[in-house]
C-alpha cells in the first residue's frame, strides 16, 4: 500500500524586515527622540534588522552617544531595555539626582537645605528638606514593585508619618499601592520627562505642606503658572547629586580643578573624583579641549607620571621632553594657570 502523501505545505519563513526597526522607533516618542541622526543617518533612510545596532543618544547630554539594538531599547514587560553604560554604570538614579538639583537650585535662595539620601529616624529618604520637615521618595519602575520594595516603602511612611510630610512620586506603571498617608503624585518617572516630574513634586509641596514662607509661596506658584523657562532644566540632567564640602573634585584635586574647561555646564565643585561623567579638559599643552571621564582624568599614567591625557601626540612630545620632570612637576602641583609656560614649552623637542 502506498503512504499517502502528507497535504501539509512546507512553511516558508520571510525574512525579517529590514524596515521593522524604523517602524518601531516611529511609533515610539521616546525612542525617536533618542535616535542619533547624526551617527545613523536620517530615520526615513534608515534600513536595519531589529538586532541590528545603532547609535542612541543618552537623555544626558553630556554623555556620548552609544549602540545597542532596537529590539533592546524597547521596553518588554519589567525590563527597562538597554541603557547608556555610564547611566548603567552609576547606582544613583538620574531621575532622582536631577530632581534634587533643581530643588536645590529653586530653594537656594531662601537658604532651604535640601538633602540627598540621608537617614532619617533610621531610614533613608531619597530627598530630605528639613527646614519643611518633607521627605521626597522618587519610585521609579519597575523595581517599587518588587515584594521586598512594596514593604520596605509602607515600613518608612510609617515610621515617618507621624513627624514628617512625605511625598512619594511615583510611576504611573507600578502597580502596587502607595501608603495612605502620603501625598502622592504620579507621573511617567524617567530622565526624559523631567520637567513634568519636577512641576508633580512642586504642586505637590504648595498643596500638601504647611508654608508659612510668603517669597516661596511665591515662587512655587510662579513655576506652576508659568512652568520652567526654555533650557533652564538642562543644568540638571547629570547622573550624581554635588557632593559634600571637602568631597568634591575642585576640593581633592585642585591640580586637575584648573584644567576643568570652561565648556562644562557646571562647576569642578558639581562631581566626585571617581564620577563616570564625561566632561571637557584643556590640555595643557595646546590648550584645546577634550572629553574624557572624570575618574579616568584623575587616574596617572604609569608611562608619564601624569593624569591621564587623550591627545597621543601631546603626551609623546611630554613624555620624551629634555625636561619633562620640569613639566611633570608644573602640571601635577596647584599653581599657575591651565597652559604650559612658555618658557618650559621652548625647551621641549
Amino acid at each position: 500500500m502506498a503512504q499517502e502523501r502528507s497535504t501539509h505545505k512546507r512553511v516558508i519563513k520571510a525574512p525579517a524586515s529590514i524596515e521593522h526597526a524604523r517602524s518601531v522607533i516611529k511609533s515610539d516618542p521616546i525612542l525617536s527622540k533618542e535616535y542619533c541622526a547624526k551617527l545613523n543617518g536620517q530615520l526615513d533612510d534608515l534600513r536595519v534588522k531589529m538586532k541590528d545596532k545603532i547609535y542612541w543618544k543618552c537623555p544626558i547630554p553630556q554623555h556620548q552617544p552609544f549602540p545597542a539594538p532596537t529590539k533592546d531599547r524597547r521596553s518588554k514587560g519589567d525590563c527597562a531595555g538597554s541603557r547608556c553604560p555610564l547611566c548603567a554604570a552609576i547606582s544613583y538614579s538620574p531621575i532622582q539626582a536631577s530632581i534634587t538639583e533643581c530643588l536645590r537650585y529653586l530653594l537656594r535662595v531662601h537658604r532651604y537645605e535640601v538633602l540627598s539620601r540621608e537617614k532619617v529616624m533610621g531610614h533613608e529618604a531619597d530627598i530630605y528638606i528639613p527646614d519643611l520637615r518633607c521627605i521626597i521618595e522618587v519610585d521609579g519602575y519597575p523595581f517599587h514593585d518588587r515584594a521586598d520594595k512594596i514593604e520596605k516603602d509602607l515600613t518608612k511612611s510609617k515610621a515617618w508619618y507621624d513627624q514628617y510630610r512625605v511625598i512619594r512620586l511615583r510611576d504611573d506603571r507600578l502597580q502596587s499601592d502607595a501608603s495612605p498617608h502620603d501625598i502622592v503624585c504620579v507621573d511617567r518617572v524617567e530622565i526624559n520627562n523631567l520637567e513634568s516630574c519636577c512641576l508633580n513634586v512642586i504642586r505637590a509641596m504648595q498643596k500638601g505642606l504647611e508654608i508659612n514662607d510668603k517669597r516661596l509661596n511665591e515662587l512655587l506658584e510662579n513655576i506652576i503658572t508659568k512652568g520652567f523657562a526654555e533650557g533652564e532644566l538642562a543644568q540638571f540632567y547629570y547622573t550624581q547629586p554635588s557632593p559634600p564640602a571637602g568631597n568634591s573634585l575642585a576640593d581633592k584635586h585642585p591640580n586637575l580643578a584648573r584644567y576643568w574647561s570652561p565648556s562644562n555646564s557646571l562647576g569642578s565643585e558639581h562631581f566626585y573624583p571617581a564620577s563616570n561623567m564625561m566632561a571637557n579638559w584643556l590640555c595643557p599643552l595646546c590648550g584645546a579641549d577634550y572629553p574624557q571621564q572624570i575618574a579616568q582624568r584623575v587616574k596617572v599614567d604609569n608611562r608619564t607620571g601624569l593624569p591621564r591625557l587623550t591627545h597621543r601626540e601631546c603626551c609623546q612630545k611630554i613624555r620624551y621632553a629634555a625636561n619633562a620632570d620640569e613639566i611633570r612637576a608644573w602640571i601635577l602641583k596647584p599653581r599657575g594657570g591651565a597652559t604650559l609656560p612658555k618658557a618650559l614649552r621652548k625647551r621641549m623637542k
